[in-house]
């Protein structure tokens, strides 16, 4: 380290940043950022003592200050009363243009804008009507309305001007507790806001006649739409998404499937152009070159010059820049016979990237290509001397991929919440193949396709067959579940920890290796081991102690005694997630996404839908580590109900499956009871008497509905009013689930109920269930309201019986059918009960414990 000035800089320098971005703005002025750096420089020129560790005060304090006035910078120059309003923007195209079904999307870079009129109120007269000037990007999302209007769209580019009406609002935030906040990803693209619009007839474009990067930007997005379709001609559609991803950065083409069983098993990396990708397109320039005789300086020039090149054709991601910027270096200093320390060269381009764009620091692309550079450099060659040295070039591979698989683990999990023990294999048997054949040979179909199609298919067709095998390699790994596993985000402190504890088993296996002395005679090898000191038991206390910390990590919650209801925000539907005391897992139902779409608006359909299962539920569950659902509740199978079960029964085990006994008879819902049974997960057709316990703390006692009168399962177009109704009891705690329960199932259950009391009826307690006295579950702690607040649930009757003293409504914001209904909502503040909705408080979380509950919600 005391050798790598640049290293440490680095190391500071990050640590700094990082420091700045997680706290509040402390308003340092620049000018004592400048005032700090001159002194620091005057400490060395001057050679004034003890400047080795001010110059370490001085670079954090650098980087703090200069972080943060880079962040307090990026701010709109529209306030708050901008929101909601109408609006005529002007400006430049800045991204390409993406046309998805009956959306376009797209970025402009506003020059001026104007309001023309404010629908919420909020906008004060002296706004109105008039033009401002700015220089700021906002995200355009324009809504098609006929098929002919794709191809319009199509037709826009990059750096074309653009006149614009529509409406401006702000980027959602999280609404869940750990949910992707896409204000905040917006903010570190400098994007504040955004404009939806509807139909082409809103927007003006014209194409630019003068020279600009965004215009020299437009002509790289039609070379790569080009090379794309280059790839569409000689590859299959499933195939040439992934040579597509591979080969030239664009993953809008990759098949969901397979990114899926790719990121099950840490190979993501190879559909990302990285460092991978980089040294493999240089090892084919030079090899090309060296084919034509070149010398080693003219291969090297070379290899710089078409660097850049390969940079900006590829996307221009974080990693590539990364990789790029350090080859370009190493070429460089190849040439000058210079090149010497691996370690202060990657520190020096990230030091570098980090001044330039500080929002690095926070990009995953940025982070995991970074430190498992910095892991390679430093591990490998130690890995190698652990392990036997019969094979160099297998003990190479092998060193490779442990080390990248150690370095990458942490932020793996964070970000992702899996990881697969078959990673290493995977990574093992299938980076090989695709850096020393499948790549380049993909580089020479693209490269001869460009020229003359049919004969780049006879590369191509070799591309494909290794494909093939590889495919169906991660397909036959993939199916192998137990050894997938879902980790919980870890803390910053289980990282930091993490990665002390593996450096220390390194360095102490290494010095242990080198206690090994070997003396050497004429005509024989003896070994000599050195006195073994105390601190050689060093090794037996670390690798305990890292295991413990694995396990602790996979389950951080373990010792937690107590409950949680969770209340998602899914938007327009439900999803109730609930850890039991004794870490049981429920999920009562999982939201899903109501399409309306009519006869002859096929084109209307985008090829990425949002899925709110895959895309918010499945996510939420994995990094809150719900390692398999001990029980998958369907209350009925309306969409916005089971719609998001697919996916997470697809990824998640399941053990249990309990619904109404009532299937709706339509493709969603075949699709997920067939799925559940080839993974031979139980089904349970439940009825009102019934009860579930859960552990020592918990159980089910289910109210509604009543059994079939075939006492089979049967379709049935009708699931509101045949909603699995039940109370939870957990501790002292009770939670009536509803479902979407409306007027005339509140009454069947209340007759039955009140006939129980009477002793008459034929809807009597089974014995051994606890069920036989109606007072001790009521009053309960908390309604879970039925039906998301509509005016057809939820009536006077049923509170004046249950009692709650809360209320939990699921609803989406400004949603179509306006739920909750004011009346319902009216009624409950009338009976004293406390509202908490989804639509306001975004998610509500319920913490139950022996002594009591408490509530804490997501947005104020």
């Amino acid at each position: 380290m005391l050798k790598r000035p640049l290293l440490i800089a680095a190391c500071l320098w990050t640590l700094g940043g990082a420091a700045a971005l997680q706290l509040a703005y402390v308003g340092i002025p620049l000018m004592f950022t400048v005032l700090a750096l001159a002194v620091g420089a005057g400490l060395w020129l001057l050679e004034m003592p003890g400047r080795q560790p001010l110059s370490l005060v001085l670079l954090l304090f650098i980087s703090f200050s200069y972080i943060q006035w880079y962040d307090e910078r990026n701010a709109s120059f529209l306030s708050e009363e901008w929101k909601d309003a109408e609006v005529q923007l002007s400006g430049q195209i800045v991204t390409p243009v993406i046309v998805d079904g009956d959306r376009a999307s797209f970025s402009v870079r506003v020059r001026d804008i104007s309001a023309t009129s404010s629908p919420t109120g909020g906008m004060s007269s002296d706004l109105l009507n008039r033009t401002w000037d700015i220089n700021e990007e906002m995200q355009i999302s324009l809504r098609l309305m006929q098929p002919s209007e794709q191809e319009e769209a199509s037709e826009w580019g990059r750096g074309d001007s653009i006149e614009l009406a529509g409406t401006l609002f702000q980027p959602s935030e999280a609404r869940n507790f750990g949910g992707f906040d896409y204000r905040k990803y917006l903010r570190y693209q400098h994007i504040h806001w955004q404009v939806s619009a509807k139909g082409t007839d809103s927007a003006v474009v014209e194409g630019s006649t003068r020279w600009d990067v965004a215009r020299l930007l437009s002509w790289n997005d039609q070379f790569r739409a080009r090379l794309a379709g280059v790839l569409d001609e000689l590859f299959s559609d499933k195939q040439a998404g992934y040579m597509k991803g591979m080969l030239i950065g664009v993953r809008e083409d990759l098949d969901p499937e397979q990114f899926q069983q790719f990121s099950q098993l840490g190979l993501t990396h190879i559909l990302a152009i990285s460092g991978l990708h980089v040294a493999v397109f240089v090892g084919a320039i030079l090899t090309v070159l060296g084919w034509m005789g070149l010398t080693r300086e003219t291969k090297l020039m070379t290899a710089m010059i078409l660097l850049p090149f390969y940079i900006i054709v590829t996307g221009s991601a974080p990693s590539v820049i990364r990789a790029g910027i350090m080859a370009i270096m190493a070429l460089y200093a190849a040439r000058k016979n210079t090149l010497k320390d691996g370690l202060n060269l990657v520190s020096l381009v990230g030091l570098l990237m980090l001044i330039w764009n500080p929002y690095y620091l926070v990009n995953v692309s940025f982070q995991l290509s970074f430190l498992v550079t910095i892991g390679l450099i430093v591990g490998v060659s130690r890995m190698n001397a652990l392990l036997p040295n019969r094979f160099p070039a297998l003990t190479g591979a092998l060193s490779v991929t442990l080390v990248a698989q150690a370095a990458s683990f942490p932020l793996s999990i964070y970000y992702f919440n899996q990881f697969s023990l078959l990673s290493w294999i995977a990574n093992f048997i299938i980076v090989p193949m695709v850096s020393l054949a499948i790549i380049p040979a993909g580089f020479a179909a693209l490269v001869i396709g460009s020229i003359w199609i049919p004969a780049g298919r006879w590369p191509a067709w070799a591309v494909t067959q290794l494909n093939e095998l590889s495919f169906r390699l991660v397909d036959w790994m993939d199916g192998w579940n137990w050894f997938h596993l879902i980790w919980p985000s870890p803390s910053v402190w289980w990282i930091v920890a993490y990665y002390a504890l593996l450096a220390a088993i390194v360095w102490e296996a290494n010095r242990r290796m080198q206690s090994k002395q070997t003396a050497k005679g004429p005509m024989l090898t003896v070994e000599r081991k050195l006195p073994v000191p105390k601190r050689e038991r060093r090794i037996y206390v670390l690798v305990p102690a890292l295991f413990l910390l694995l396990v602790y990590g996979y389950n951080p919650d373990f010792w937690k005694k107590e409950g949680v209801i969770q209340f998602l925000d899914v938007g327009q539907g439900d999803s109730i997630l609930i850890r039991t005391p004794e870490q049981l897992n429920i999920l009562i139902d999982g939201g899903g996404t109501i399409r309306f779409q009519k006869p002859g608006e096929e084109w209307k359909q985008r090829s990425r839908p949002y899925e709110v299962g895959s895309k918010l539920v499945v996510p939420l569950l994995k990094q809150r580590g719900v390692h398999r659902l001990d029980w998958m509740v369907i209350t009925h199978a309306d969409t916005d109900h089971i719609g998001g079960l697919q996916a997470v029964i697809e990824q998640i085990p399941v053990d249990r499956l309990m619904f109404n006994g009532r299937l709706k008879d339509n493709e969603g819902t075949r699709k997920l009871f067939r799925t559940a049974l080839d993974k031979n997960i139980s089904l349970y057709a439940v009825e009102a008497g019934q009860t579930i316990p859960l552990d020592r703390h918990t159980s089910l006692r289910l109210l509604y509905p009543h059994p079939t009168k075939e006492g089979e399962v049967i379709y049935s177009a009708e699931q509101n009013e045949n909603s699995v109704v039940f109370l939870l009891d957990m501790f002292q705690a009770k939670v009536l689930f509803t479902g979407d329960l409306e007027k005339l199932g509140e009454f069947d259950i209340l007759h039955s109920l009140k006939e129980r009391e009477l002793g008459v009826g034929s809807y009597m307690e089974t014995e051994g269930t606890g069920y036989a006295n109606d007072n001790d579950f009521r009053p309960i702690d908390v309604l879970k309201v039925g039906h998301h607040g509509s005016k057809t649930s939820t009536t006077e009757e049923w509170l004046h019986y249950w009692q709650p003293r809360h209320a939990v409504i699921s609803a989406g914001v400004n949603n179509r059918y306006g739920h909750p209904s004011p009346v319902v909502v009216e009624r409950l503040e009338n009976n004293e009960v406390n509202v908490l909705r989804t639509d306001l408080n975004g998610e509500i979380q319920m913490i139950v414990s022996k002594h009591g509950y408490r509530f804490r919600q997501m947005l104020p």
